[in-house]
């Protein structure tokens, strides 16, 4: 088939000869957002060929989703969860990794608090990344000082209580005077 000197290959989206041209030439760059297939042949103002063609599959990428709460309590378990169908792989703080979606740890501490990140392939191996900073909330705890009574019959026993973090903290004891706990007697 004599093409002539004029031939150049011309691309076309859907059918061959038919469709809409999406370029001339031996290269062509698409973005399409849809599976799509292109065909070209060399054409010449007397003449063309037969068509080739490929077809671009275009995959919907379904967004991961980290399903974990942001904060615990220490001492408390504390299970990391994200939705989808691939493979993942968490990381954190003090070296914490997990290939899994799921997986639950005892939160010792503040070590624990941080970014968590997951880095999810899905089975089209499209690579999407997700993060979570999880807050780690100290137990409270509270510390008493005893002063007991020097004799039997005498009010100079006390009791001195302090407690840790950003609570609000109820005292329900059987005193007149909450806060001052001193001159005590035995019994009280």
């Amino acid at each position: 088939m004599d093409l002539g000197t004029d031939a150049d290959w011309i691309w076309y989206e859907g059918t061959c000869g038919n469709g809409p041209t999406v370029g001339a030439g031996d290269t062509i760059y698409v973005s399409p957002s849809m599976t799509t297939t292109y065909f070209v042949r060399a054409e010449s103002i007397t003449n063309a060929t037969d068509c080739a063609y490929i077809t671009v599959f275009v995959t919907t990428i379904v967004p991961i989703s980290i399903t974990s709460d942001t904060t615990v309590c220490a001492g408390s378990d504390y299970a990391l969860s994200a939705s989808g169908i691939g493979s993942y792989n968490w990381s954190g703080p003090n070296g914490f990794t997990c290939p899994t979606a799921d997986t639950t740890f005892t939160v010792i501490d503040s070590v624990y608090q941080g970014w968590y990140t997951l880095s999810y392939a899905d089975t089209n191996g499209c690579w999407q990344y997700d993060s979570i900073y999880l807050y780690v909330i100290e137990k409270p705890y509270f510390t008493a000082i005893v002063q007991q009574i020097s004799c039997f019959g005498y009010e100079n026993g006390s009791i001195s209580i302090s407690a840790n973090g950003n609570y609000n903290y109820s005292w329900n004891i059987p005193v007149n005077d909450p806060i001052n706990l001193i001159n005590l007697d035995s019994g009280s």
